[in-house]
């Protein structure tokens, strides 16, 4: 069996007090994002939300090339076996071939 984590990144202003900074927030999915490596999940999945009340990224394929950023600084330390995906993008800003592309 294959495991995975998932997050909607969502912040709503339901929250209410508990609402997070956005920043802080991507600060801590990153951090998760990490450590579902570490402790071997096999994918990680996030949203993309453009200025909406539910969610945070604005641009989900940045988010992951940033969580996969530390590998590449030391290659023959890290061996990348995670799966990044993007779980929701918005269509409608994008170019088709964009899409695909980022899709892949």
């Amino acid at each position: 069996m294959k495991l995975g984590y998932f997050t909607l990144t969502d912040n709503p202003p339901a929250y209410g007090a508990s609402r997070k900074d956005p920043s802080r927030l991507l600060k801590e999915v990153l951090a998760r994002c990490i450590h579902a490596e570490e402790i071997g999940l096999n994918s990680v999945w996030v949203p993309e939300h453009h200025f909406g009340l539910f969610g945070v990224l604005p641009s989900a394929p940045v988010f992951l090339a940033k969580e996969s950023s530390p590998y590449f600084d030391q290659p023959d330390i890290y061996h990348v076996t995670l799966m990044l995906r993007t779980s929701i993008e918005a269509g409608p800003g994008q170019s088709p071939a964009m899409l695909f592309q980022s899709s892949k």
